[in-house]
This record gives structure tokens, sequence and C-alpha cells, in this order.
């Protein structure tokens, strides 16, 4: 498969056993990851990669690295799933699936009377077994005795040797023989011996590479292992099971079981695993499972398409990889793989990552903008992070942010170059037993998060070390708050064009800005210039403006909109360009005002995403500014919400009319998009 043409991305997890796997694994988790990829026409698909490091499998972030077998067939059944949805069709139908019943543990049988045993009558049973062979056979000669008709699957992972499997097999009595209807992987695979037993009761080969050639009755785990139409007609039987996998990954077995209605299969794990949201698709009744799929391909559309997914990057290598967000359509998507393929084609730009902005303000007429930046500036901002803050193997990077976006990327960065572990959650899941469990260090907000931390007034875990806040202005009393009850909070300074942060401020009340080491910057023009003193940074940026469009390479210093006050290797914000209008002649600061209004919004408990100040474009004022506010704000909260702001500032910036909408529009990190609330039409404007 050319890997060139597919963006792949993963999404790792913890599937918590609610019962013992096998006779070979104690561990209380099964570790995993999704796959998902993307093709250039801006479609996407999924798929399983669950090894079993016991059974000798690298493991999942190994397979990833090492191209490993799992790995390149997760790809493989992604992208069939990729096409399927490309073509509008469904992989698996609702269609019900014969099962064997999965028994876990045989000592469970012990303690069935007669009535409750008569319930599996007519029923394969498939049994996980262990070194107690000997009880096992006498439970199996008890059952057999009551002569029900109940048909007996057994796997032992390979955990006897022969004798012991010998000495099992002449425990059985004739009646138990005869209800068993094949033993799975016995003892080590020996083609000669396995002959010789195969006689008496049919052995079946599961655990090897090589089965199709070298044995003839198969276990088939479609998630795990390439399987074709053309294979099984030289296998004389074969029985498809899941590989007790995640639940996509079981998915993509039901489509081979399907096509086999008149087999019993094996597809009865769910229940292996504590609940997750994916399990709802499924209708397990008995010994038969049904899945209902909310969309082509394999379906589970909306879950899948809100995962924080991790990109996989050096698959190739020297090869741009492309962030894109689940807010996206399949027609931009696709235009975002044009433009990466232009910068290649017409400008060279190779080895860096492509991220589309999604940022509060935007140009008129402006439809698509890309952040072009090298790998070699992500990984110098991780290194530089790491360094400042002491971040080793011990440290624990807990992620919270969106993975397309430079914060959640840099945070994942961080991580992976310290060595260290990486914890990720979605916001909507967030706790502070999360933090305490997984022990959490490190960890990045935007302001908003941070507000919706302290609502309960609830103290620091003492395992966080630091808590960076950036991608927002942070309110001093939200900051003093934070302080009050515990939080390490450091306030930040950074935009996807300088790979994450490049400034921090550690002490709530300064104004200055603390540079990073690495980076320098400069006033140019009385605006802010950047770079970073190995001048990796930023490569190019690619804005299309209407049916125009136009790319902008860096070599060297990045130019800001932003006046600052540079004092050696500290700054401080003077003035935001697109944050200054005039209002009857005057200059007005959106920024200061917006700031005022946050300090008030905080002291009436409110989330400064709920409310904010915007310029309206006005004949006879030039600028008419005018509070918009969410539903959520009543209006007798936006009384006084004026009252006291419109008393804390000049004539000239007292705001008189508001708005109410449903919801304010926001970007994914939770900032308002200014841009979009201007040019929403027919409003019902309200004087106070």
């Amino acid at each position: 498969m050319d890997f060139s043409k597919l963006q792949i991305w993963k999404y790792p997890y913890a599937l918590k056993r609610a019962k013992k796997a096998n006779s070979q694994v104690s561990d209380t988790e099964q570790l995993g990851c999704l796959i998902k990829v993307q093709n250039e026409f801006g479609h996407f698909g999924y798929a399983d990669l669950c090894p079993w490091p016991s059974f000798g499998d690298l493991n999942f972030e190994d397979q990833i690295s090492k191209l490993g077998p799992l790995f390149i067939h997760s790809v493989r059944l992604a992208y069939d799933d990729l096409v399927a949805r490309q073509s509008k069709l469904t992989l698996v139908s609702n269609h019900k699936v014969h099962n064997n019943i999965l028994i876990n543990d045989f000592n469970t049988l012990v303690y069935i009377n007669n009535v409750e045993l008569a319930e599996f009558e007519n029923k394969t049973l498939k049994i996980k077994c262990d070194l107690r062979y000997l009880e096992l056979a006498h439970v199996l000669n008890k059952i057999a005795s009551q002569q029900l008709n109940i048909i007996f699957r057994l796997d032992f992972n390979f955990c006897l040797n022969q004798d012991q499997y010998a000495h099992f097999l002449n425990t059985l009595s004739d009646q138990a023989q005869k209800a068993i209807e094949y033993i799975e992987d016995p003892f080590l695979f020996n083609r000669q011996t396995w002959d010789l037993y195969n006689q008496k009761i049919p052995l079946y080969l599961d655990w090897n590479a090589q089965k199709h050639n070298i044995w003839h009755n198969l276990i088939i785990k479609p998630s795990r292992e390439e399987v074709s139409v053309d294979d099984l007609a030289h296998v004389a039987t074969v029985s498809f099971t899941s590989a007790m996998e995640h639940p996509v990954g079981l998915v993509h077995g039901l489509r081979w079981a399907q096509m086999y209605p008149d087999k019993v299969h094996g597809f009865s794990t769910l229940t292996v695993y504590e609940k997750t949201d994916f399990n709802y698709f499924f209708d397990e009744q008995a010994d038969r499972l049904s899945y209902h799929a909310d969309g082509y391909g394999i379906g589970f559309t909306h879950l899948l398409s809100r995962l924080n997914w991790i990109p996989v990057f050096n698959v190739t290598e020297k090869n741009n990889f492309l962030l894109s967000g689940h807010r996206l359509s399949q027609e931009e998507n696709a235009e975002l793989f044009k433009i990466k393929k232009h910068l290649e084609d017409n400008f060279n730009i190779k080895d860096c990552v492509l991220i589309p902005s999604s940022g509060s303000t935007q140009n008129d007429g402006e439809s698509v903008k890309v952040i072009v930046l090298k790998q070699q500036a992500l990984i110098e901002s991780a290194q530089r992070v790491n360094s400042f803050f002491g971040v080793d193997q011990t440290s624990c990077w807990g992620c919270v942010l969106p993975m397309f976006h430079v914060g959640g990327l840099g945070v994942f960065m961080r991580a992976q170059l310290a060595g260290c572990r990486f914890e990720m959650i979605e916001w909507s899941d967030f706790s502070l037993k999360w933090i305490v469990e997984n022990r959490i260090t490190h960890l990045s907000l935007v302001p908003t998060q941070l507000f919706e931390i302290l609502q309960n007034d609830e103290r620091c875990p003492a395992c966080i070390k630091y808590v960076f806040i950036g991608g927002a202005h942070l309110h001093g009393h939200l900051a003093e708050k934070a302080q009050a009850l515990g939080w390490p909070i450091i306030q930040t300074f950074g935009m996807t064009e300088t790979a994450s942060m490049i400034a921090v401020k550690s002490l709530i009340h300064s104004d200055y800005f603390d540079l990073l080491p690495g980076v320098e910057i400069k006033s140019f023009d009385s605006k802010m210039a950047i770079r970073s003193k190995s001048n990796a940074m930023m490569s190019a940026r690619y804005v299309r403006s209407n049916q125009t469009f136009s790319v902008d390479q860096f070599d060297e210093w990045l130019l800001t909109q932003d006046e600052v006050l540079i004092q050696n290797d500290k700054f401080k914000f003077l003035q935001r360009d697109s944050d200054f209008i005039k209002v009857k002649g005057e200059g007005v600061s959106l920024f200061e005002m917006r700031n005022q209004l946050g300090r008030i919004l905080i002291e009436h408990n409110l989330n400064y995403t709920e409310a904010t100040i915007c310029d309206f474009p006005d004949d006879r004022d030039g600028y008419v500014m005018r509070l918009v506010v969410s539903e959520k704000v009543t209006e007798t909260t936006v009384r006084s919400l004026l009252e006291q702001f419109n008393k804390s500032v000049r004539p000239y910036e007292k705001i008189l009319t508001w708005i109410q909408l449903p919801v304010l529009p926001k970007t994914d990190l939770n900032k308002i998009k200014f841009t979009e609330l201007k040019k929403i039409r027919n409003l019902n404007v309200k004087k106070i």
C-alpha cells in the first residue's frame, strides 16, 4: 500500500477488563489504539490495532514505529472502510450472527443446576481453558452425562504440553469427547504430533502467522490477519472469531462472519471489557449478535469523528502531514490536500506539518488559511518547554486540547521527546479524579477550561507541578482565584506560527512575558517580530481569499501585528492592530474593554465565552460597540453587567445596546470568532 497518499492518525485506548481474558493474560487493561486514514479526496476510514504482547506481538506504539504487521493490516482495513464510505456503501448489515457463548471460567458451570444447564441446549459453548485441565475434564464429563445437546469448543492458548494434553484426553469420557467440536491451540504446533491427535478430536490452529500453509483447521481473526475468499478455498474448516479487541475491530470481523451465515462464529466478547459508548450499537441476545451502523463503511460515524486523534508521523520520510479537524467537511478536507500538494510541487516545501487555522479573527473574504510548520520547529518547541520546566521520564503530560491544533499537538510532542507518559481525555470527560488516577504532573488548559474547573472551588491535586494557560487572555481575577486554590498556573503566549508557546508569565500581576530560551524578538516598524535562534519555526503561510491565493514563505523573522514594549528578554503588549478602532473619532482598545468586561463576568460567576463586546460598522460614528450574550445570560444580568461596565469606562466607550444569540460562535479552543460574529445579519438589537 502506498502510504504517501494517506494521512494516518491513532487514538490510544485502555479497555478495562470485566473478566480475565485467558490463561496467558493477567493484565487488568487491554492497550491498543484505533487507526484513522484519510485520502486526498477528504474521505476517512477506521480500524483497530489491538496487539497482544503476551503472545509475542509488539505493543501498539512499536507496531506503528516499526511498521509492524498488525499496523499494516489495520491500515488496510481502515482503507477498506474509507473506500466503502467514499462509495456510500455499508460493510456490515444488521443481520444476526450466530455465535458460541463465551465461558471465561469453566468453574462457573459447576454450580449450574440442571434447569439452568438446559438453557444451553442446542448451543455452542466456547470455554477458555488453563492448566486446571483435570478439573475441566470432570466438569465436561458431568455435563455430558446429562445427555443434553450442548457443543463445546475448548481454547487452551498453548498452555499445555503434549503429555498434559494426552492426560486430559484420557480423563474425558466418551460422551464428553463426542460433545467437543474442536480444541484450539492445546500445545505448541507440531505438524506430525497434531496430525496424530487430530484423529481423535479436531484440532484448530489460531496463533501462528503461517497457519494458512501448515494446517487445515483454522481460527480466523479478521481484525488482525489478512484473509481472502481464495485463501479459504484451500482450508478444510474455519471458524471466524474476534480477537477480544475494541468494538471497531470486532465489527471488521463481523463483516466476514456475515458472509458465512450457516456457521457458528466467535464474536460474543463484548462483555470481556467494561462498556464503552461503542457497545450501544450492538444487540446481543443469548448466542445471537447484531450490529446497527449509523453510517457508511463500518459505521460508528459520529463517535469516531469526535475523537481527539493523534497524528502518526514518519510513515514516509520528508512527507508533509496535514492536521484536519472533525469540523471540516469532506470538500474542505479535499481542498486541504490540494493545498498540501501545491506547496510540495511549486514551493518544494517538505517535512512540514500543515495546520488549518481556525483563529478568532479572519479577514473578509479569507476562506482558507493554512500554517506550514517545520517538523523541526515542533521538536525544538517541545524540547524548549521540557527543558525550561524540568520535564523528564518521571513526568506525565495530560492533554485535554484538540490534537488538530498546535496546542494539543505540542503537548503530545513534549511527552514523546521526554519519554514520559501521555494521557489524553475529552474535555467532556475531564475530572480531578482523572488527574489523580493518572498522576498528571503537567497540564495545558485554555482560560475557559480553567474557569469551569474553579466553579467548584476545588484545590489543585498534589501531583500537579504546572498548569499552563494559553490560547486566550487570562483575566487577573481568575488567575488570583486559581492561585488561592493552589493551582500552579503559568500564563503562556504563543501562536500556531511559533509552534506553540514561546513566552511565559509566572507572576500573575506582571505585565511582562519572559521569553523562553532559543527565541528572539525585536521591534520592526513598531510591531513585534519573532524568530527561533536555530531558524526552525514557520516555513510558510498559505491564504486563499475568494478565488485568489497567496503563499508567504518565511526564512527568518515572523512579523506580527502586535505592538509591544521590549526590555531585554521580556516584553509586554501595548496594542493589537485588529483590536483598535475609532468611535466618534476617539481611539478605543477592544482588548482593554473586553478585559474589563471579563473581570465583571467573573464577579457574576459567568464564563467569559458567554458574553463579549463586538464592534459593528456604523455610518454615523464609524463603529458602534454592542454587548453580545448567549441565551444563558438573562436580561436582568445583562443590565447589571452594563451598568457596572459603563461606570468603569470613558464616556465614548459606554455600551448602550445588546444582542442575544443562542450561542456565540467559537473555535475549537473556545475563542470567540469575532469575524463570524460581525457577519450575522438581522440582529435584534435591544437598548438598556
